[in-house]
């Protein structure tokens, strides 16, 4: 009988590839559109408005935020922590980031759909192949229910930990970023 020790080990390949995932997007911000990545000014407003972000000052201290309004040359919020209207100097902005856990949840979940079917594809060559190796060729239900089954498994699994994680979207000013960098 042949014996595939990796077998045992899928579940765990598994657990340590969906917990690893995880979507981040950073973005420049530019006072006018660049053609590249860059996000101007209006188009960072547009996006984080009426959403919770965590503004993160050149100081290094961090507030979760609302009511953000950024400009060329200040940037306003409501500063959660206090409920007080705060305003810096754009420059004095490292990143503003903001979790969508939507977004996550339909990441995970493709993701975790992969993942699963590559898995259960695995899992039932390994098992088929341990009955007898002329039946891998025969019995393609056999190893496409595994995969079904992975597909579920890991779909449902990447859905738990994409909407546990989010989807990360990050601001920065590059001007501040080449200066801290220096």
């Amino acid at each position: 009988m042949l014996r595939t020790p990796t077998l045992s080990l899928l579940p765990l390949l598994a657990a340590l590839l969906l917990l690893t995932t995880g979507c981040t997007q950073t973005r420049d911000l530019a006072y006018e559109p660049t053609g590249d990545d860059a996000a101007t000014f209006d188009e960072a407003n547009a996006a984080l408005q009426g959403h919770r972000v965590d503004i993160t000052l050149d100081d290094g201290r961090t507030m979760p935020s609302v009511a953000l309004a950024i400009a060329p040359d200040s940037t306003a919020w409501i500063d959660l922590m206090t409920d007080n209207l705060r305003t810096a100097r754009t420059e004095e902005l490292l990143s503003i980031s903001h979790t969508q856990t939507g977004r996550g949840a339909i990441h995970g979940t493709l993701f975790g759909a992969g993942v699963g079917t590559l898995l259960g594809v695995a899992a039932g060559v390994g098992l088929l192949g341990q009955q007898n190796d002329d039946a891998l060729l025969s019995d393609a239900g056999f190893v496409s229910r595994f995969a079904v089954g992975g597909l579920l498994l890991g779909s449902g699994v990447g859905l738990g930990i994409g909407t546990s994680r989010g989807a990360h979207d990050r601001y920065v000013y590059p001007d501040l970023q080449l200066s801290q960098d220096q």
